[in-house]
């Protein structure tokens, strides 16, 4: 709009005094002119509104979402927009098709003038969506936005809710690896009167390699060595499985079991060597994990590391002592299931393998054979 045009809020007036086929703003226009699409800011926003713009009708462009005019004001953290739509009577409870309100977009998105604001203004706080059963502070702490929290954390009724998947405040933010928000979460009494929570945040942070948050509840009486989940993981397990080898060593240095068993039968080694990481598998054998460990089929890492034609791994499994004639429950050894997928360099490396043992043993049997030599 030209610097020297009249400002359509202004004209407003005369507009409707002259006026003679009245057609309703549509709620694309208003759409456009939320997302600024169109010239004119926020006295064009005022104009749409003071034509009879749908201010709760779904937005057509985000129909998908079922947004209105006040979750894009309130997710894009435009206060003064949230106050004119909120003026012009645009509802506060107002949901997406997920259960979104706008104070919940504020929240997820950090904008702490807008969630005062429609606070004041009455919107519920301890509102849930309807996909994981989130709360406003709940998505505030997992985004990592402390002073949201700080603020909602004295207005709601409690800081432990779970959502769907029972994750917490607390366990979000854990596994988000936003340390200053668990440390607030933390000084809470009743986060620190639910421990389970807090393990729970360990074996979160240290899943996603966030060490620094690992040994903040470590050093707070966080246990590194509890099993979660049903398949009773536990956090070294879970490092050692994404490859965070800073969070591998330091569990271990402070205590974690390196050979301790999911449900399946698999150690953190097991689950290094599965996924390819070589400096966490050579760093677990070093602190005694057992390099031929089974799960609760049978195979083993250099089965495994053979089926993957993961060379590397495959190499050091044999320096380590691995067997290569090892079998599964279904009878399957590393050797047959190299020779079955045809990974030559693989199954060279078997082969020679298992003719320097074949030899070890020879040289060994050597003294026991010229005895009998001798006494025939």
């Amino acid at each position: 709009m030209a610097a020297d045009s009249p400002s359509p809020f202004k004209l407003t007036p005369v507009i409707l005094r002259n006026v003679r086929t009245f057609v309703p703003v549509s709620s694309k226009t208003l759409c456009l002119a939320m997302k600024g699409s169109l010239r004119g800011g926020s006295d064009l926003l005022i104009f749409l509104l003071r034509l009879g713009a749908d201010i709760n009708g779904a937005l057509e462009e985000e129909n998908k979402f079922l947004l209105r005019a006040l979750h894009l004001a309130a997710a894009d953290g435009r206060l003064e927009d949230v106050k004119r739509l909120v003026g012009f009577g645009a509802r506060l409870e107002v949901k997406s098709v997920v259960g979104a309100t706008p104070l919940f977009l504020a929240c997820k998105n950090g904008h702490l003038d807008v969630v005062e604001f429609l606070f004041q203004k009455g919107a519920k706080i301890e509102t849930t969506d309807q996909v994981g059963g989130w709360t406003p502070v709940s998505i505030a702490s997992l985004h990592g936005h402390l002073e949201v929290v700080k603020f909602l954390s004295d207005r709601v009724a409690g800081l432990a809710v779970s959502n769907k998947d029972g994750e917490t405040p607390l366990i979000g933010a854990c596994r988000k690896g936003h340390l200053e928000v668990v440390k607030f979460l933390f000084g809470k009494r009743e986060t620190v009167a639910r421990m389970d929570a807090v393990d729970k945040g360990v074996f979160a942070a240290a899943k996603n390699g966030f060490l620094s948050v690992v040994r903040f509840l470590f050093e707070n009486g966080g246990n590194i060595d509890t099993a979660d989940g049903w398949l009773h993981e536990t956090p070294l397990y879970a490092a050692a499985w994404k490859g965070h080898l800073e969070t591998v060593e330091f569990l271990v240095e402070n205590g974690a079991s390196v050979d301790s068993e999911t449900k399946g039968g698999e150690t953190p080694l097991f689950a290094a060597a599965d996924n390819g990481w070589l400096e966490i598998v050579n760093f677990l054998s070093k602190k005694g994990a057992e390099v031929d460990c089974t799960n609760y089929n049978g195979s083993t890492p250099l089965l495994r590391a053979v089926s993957q034609c993961d060379i590397p791994m495959v190499e050091f499994l044999l320096q380590k002592g691995a067997q290569i004639e090892k079998p599964n429950r279904g009878g399957r050894t590393p050797l047959k299931a190299a020779e079955e997928a045809g990974h030559t360099k693989v199954l060279e490396l078997l082969r020679s393998r298992r003719a320097s043992a074949l030899e070890d043993q020879v040289e060994m049997l050597q003294p026991f054979l010229e005895e009998c030599t001798k006494i025939a």
